[in-house]
């Protein structure tokens, strides 16, 4: 019987990776990646640019009170909603085909002064692929373009709006 709780304790560590994390080694790791995130940005920018540059393993441990603690050791204020928009959005798992359409629509629309608006030109193309937010926005990063998460939330409920013609067509008449 002791050698099997002996197993099952030693087992657990590959199940519950995330206590792996409270080392001072991530610590390190998290303090190397903070040194490569924007100053200028919002405090909430800061945090994706921190989330997005973790590894896969990383990612999948990490938990919110982790990433809370270590910017509150900063100086930063973030909610912790905030916190779980961006680890979803760098948690999310883009195909490496949706990757590449989406650099290449960026790359044939006509530049634009505001990423943003490019943004919304690119959602409205029938080629886009339709990701969730947090594809979208993990998607969208990969070619080094930041959107929030509730700026992207507008964006992608207008630009997937489908209006039938007759209700259209009754707008444009008034």
């Amino acid at each position: 019987m002791a050698s099997n709780i002996s197993s099952v304790t030693q087992s657990s560590h590959h199940l519950f990776p995330s206590r792996a994390l409270a080392q001072p080694s991530f610590e390190k790791q998290l303090e190397f990646y903070w040194a490569r995130v924007a100053k200028n940005e919002t405090p909430v920018g800061r945090t994706e640019q921190l989330l997005f540059q973790l590894n896969v393993q990383e990612l999948a441990a990490v938990t919110n009170a982790q990433i809370l603690r270590f910017l509150h050791s900063k100086k930063v204020s973030v909610q912790r909603v905030s916190v779980n928009c961006a680890l979803r959005a760098a948690r999310a798992v883009v195909s490496p085909e949706d990757l590449q359409l989406i650099e290449k629509l960026w790359q044939n629309l006509p530049k634009e002064p505001d990423p943003l608006s490019q943004v919304r030109k690119m959602l409205r193309l029938e080629a886009c692929p339709q990701l969730t937010q947090p594809e979208m926005r993990k998607a969208l990063w990969h070619i080094q373009v930041f959107v929030s998460a509730s700026t992207m939330a507008q964006m992608m409920s207008v630009a997937w709006l489908n209006i039938p013609k007759e209700t259209s067509a009754l707008i444009k008449r008034c």
